[in-house]
């Protein structure tokens, strides 16, 4: 077992600007929220299971489309094992609440604190599942878990390595894209491709970042149709905080006419909202040749375009470029997004066996 150092020592190490970033983007306040965190911390402990042999990809996303993706980079290699944290009942605190004082240097926050505090109770568990580990990817480095296991195996030495699950774009403003991209704590990342490259050496200081092109998550699928029937146009909404941007998108396809039928493909946060939109969600997989699909920063935009489906984007997307053509007269500004642009931005899944080999050589 590893357990170098004791908790006090890791304690002093911590980044808790990064642990906590999506916690204080989300900001809530209130007792329940603060009785939640308490309660975990009471009478839980999170424990993580790595197969012997085996390099662990570890994914705390339920979701069941990145769960999909994660998937996909499981199945590119014998290498890896997917690795998913989970909740087991233990009242045991040690001599946790014995560090209260030094935890509250990092956050006065109560939420915070009793999280941070919940982390450490389970920091043993995590060690020995960790203790033949020398390399650890994090699907998504950014959610406090994932982030932890990743400050806790650097402290180990262990190499960790950081993957990208989602097209990230340079936003100026306070976004949820943004925070996966800034504050990292791995020690590499792999990426999908040259734009995302630049954007993690541009953010992150003494990061080594690797290009391996991104696994396909998308579940669609050409089929042919009836050329004669109206064409469909399906609208690729973004997360919840785009919720301006979305409408912008469904206002400028109206106004083109009852020319062709329109449906929306919801982005998974907003399928528990209920919304004015709602009845226009699509959730089948068959497409037909000539529909087409129109987003706005969806990563799901990207991989449809790269995969050769017709795709267009809007006015003050991050794909604009002056060079497109536009696709209709009557739709100002929304311009084709062909396959070749769409590849400035992700590069073919390379094998990440070999990737996977050389690191493991490297770090063994």
């Amino acid at each position: 077992m590893r357990l170098s150092g004791g908790v006090t020592m890791f304690v002093d190490v911590i980044n808790s600007k990064s642990l906590f970033k999506t916690k204080r983007f989300f900001q809530k306040e209130g007792s329940v929220v603060v009785l939640k965190s308490l309660v975990r911390l009471l009478f839980t402990t999170l424990t993580i299971t790595v197969k012997p042999g085996k390099i662990p990809l570890v994914s705390s996303f339920e979701r069941p489309d990145l769960k999909k993706l994660a998937l996909s980079y499981i199945e590119s290699s014998n290498e890896l094992n997917l690795c998913e944290p989970k909740y087991i009942f233990n009242i045991r605190l040690g001599c946790v609440f014995g560090h209260i004082k030094k935890c509250k240097s990092l956050s006065n926050d109560l939420n915070e604190l009793f999280s941070l505090l919940w982390l450490l109770k389970s920091r043993e568990k995590i060690d020995q599942a960790l203790s033949e580990v020398k390399v650890i990817f994090l699907f998504n480095e950014a959610l406090m878990i994932e982030n932890f296991i990743a400050q806790l195996a650097n402290y180990q030495q262990i190499h960790t390595i950081a993957l990208q699950h989602g097209f990230y774009v340079e936003d100026k403003s306070p976004t949820f894209s943004r925070l996966n991209y800034t504050d990292l704590v791995s020690k590499q990342v792999f990426c999908w491709g040259k734009y995302s490259s630049k954007l993690f050496k541009k953010n992150n200081n003494n990061i080594d970042v690797a290009v391996i092109g991104r696994a396909v998550s998308h579940k669609y699928k050409l089929m042919p149709c009836d050329h004669k029937a109206k064409p469909t146009v399906y609208l690729i909404f973004d997360a919840l905080d785009f919720s301006s941007e979305n409408r912008k998108i469904l206002e400028l396809v109206s106004k083109a006419g009852r020319e062709f039928l329109v449906k929306i493909l919801p982005h998974p946060s907003l399928l528990n909202v209920r919304g004015e939109y709602n009845s226009m969600y699509y959730f089948g997989s068959s497409v037909c040749e000539h529909d087409v699909f129109i987003g706005n920063r969806s990563s799901l935009l990207l991989e449809l375009a790269s995969d050769g489906f017709f795709c267009c984007y809007v006015p003050g997307s991050p794909f604009e470029s002056i060079d497109d053509d536009e696709w209709r007269a009557d739709i100002p500004g929304v311009k084709k997004f062909t396959k070749d642009r769409a590849n400035e931005y992700i590069s073919n899944f390379a094998e990440l066996s070999y990737l996977l080999d050389h690191t493991i050589r490297q770090y063994k």
